[in-house]
């Protein structure tokens, strides 16, 4: 009740984040949470979702209405969580019920509620739409339930140029656009065994990245896009009133690709191959550059693999104690990686 009380703008569930004592999130230089590989882990129905590739920045996002709950623990987690040397979020996604339910809901801004940049002394172009939807309900009442949820976001975007050279100083209109979604099975095999099986997918398409402002040409404009796709199941066995046994298993796959907009017409620069969707040369002039940029373009993947099984059980002897023994196998793979760095040339003219 809290998450869907609470006021946010972006609709992003992480930023609730923020209100917790002891978060550490508050100076992170993009999305929350922090942005540096090692410092957090994000786990949704026990699963890791949290990507570790370098340098792509911001997570596999999940839309504010499939979460039904989360923690942040900052300090002194257990051994169950474990590789993170800062914080942990741990998320339970929504379920069906035996009642068929469902949301629908809408969210905009738009630069017409806007007051003029202080700097460029007009009103920046700017707007931002949400629609998001969800349903759920029996499949076989008490026993088989799904939930749905559907979110789509599009951020229209202008970047500006302000150099000191006018016919370079165009705007670059694209959209942002967010696809994320999540379907969710639970079946109750008896009163005390249950199995839930999710599935998760997650696009995001970025343009005009790396570019703008003063010192960079138009055309070192780039296209970024993000892709995860995850699978998690969970099977729950309630062994007596004083034991549970979890039995997960599932993967996930995360892509982030960093193409330039400029590209050369039949192949890469000076007729040679060109890589990943080609790109332009580089020419940097003291304080001013055109062109690709040098880090372009890219398109790097990671795959986990992961299955765990935690017994946990209680019992009275001087007093009442918990304990909890398991097992994981987890396995991370570095499918491929392909990175561009200064491969299409760099013509430097420094005086």
């Amino acid at each position: 009740r809290q998450m869907q009380a609470l006021p946010l703008q972006g609709r992003n569930w992480m930023d609730l984040t923020l209100l917790a004592p002891s978060s550490r999130t508050g100076n992170a230089a993009s999305e929350v949470p922090q942005d540096r590989q090692g410092f957090f882990q994000i786990n949704v129905d026990g699963q890791q979702v949290t990507q570790l590739i370098c340098c792509s920045q911001q997570q596999a996002r999940f839309s504010r209405d499939a979460i039904g709950e989360f923690e942040l623990i900052t300090n002194r987690f257990d051994a169950t969580q474990g590789r993170s040397q800062g914080m942990v979020v741990n998320a339970i996604t929504k379920s069906g019920t035996n009642d068929f339910a469902g949301t629908l809901s809408g969210y905009f801004r738009d630069d017409a509620l806007s007051t003029a940049d202080f700097i460029q002394n007009r009103v920046v172009p700017y707007s931002d739409q949400q629609i998001v939807g969800t349903f759920g309900g029996p499949i076989r009442l008490d026993k088989i339930h799904f939930f749905t949820n559907y979110e789509y976001e599009r951020e229209p975007q202008t970047v500006t140029f302000t150099s000191p050279y006018p016919s370079f100083n165009i705007d670059l209109s694209g959209a942002r656009r967010q696809h994320t979604g999540v379907g969710k099975v639970d079946y109750e095999f008896t009163p005390r065994t249950r199995l839930a099986v999710r599935y998760a997918k997650y696009d995001q398409l970025i343009p005009n990245q790396q570019t703008g402002g003063a010192t960079v040409h138009p055309s070192g404009a780039q296209d970024i896009t993000r892709r995860s796709d995850q699978v998690w199941a969970t099977h729950t066995n309630m062994i007596s009133n004083r034991a549970v046994n979890q039995v997960k298993g599932g993967f996930s796959v995360f892509n982030w690709a960093l193409l330039p907009q400029v590209r050369w017409a039949g192949g890469g620069p000076f007729g040679g191959p060109s890589i990943l969707g080609g790109g332009t040369a580089r020419i940097d002039f003291s304080s001013y550059s055109i062109g690709t940029a040098n880090n372009s373009p890219q398109d790097i993947s990671e795959y986990i693999s992961t299955i765990r099984d935690d017994l946990t059980f209680s019992f009275e002897r001087g007093g009442r104690h918990d304990v909890k023994l398991g097992g994981e196998y987890f396995r991370w793979q570095g499918h491929w990686k392909e990175w561009c760095n200064r491969c299409n040339g760099v013509l430097r003219i420094n005086a």
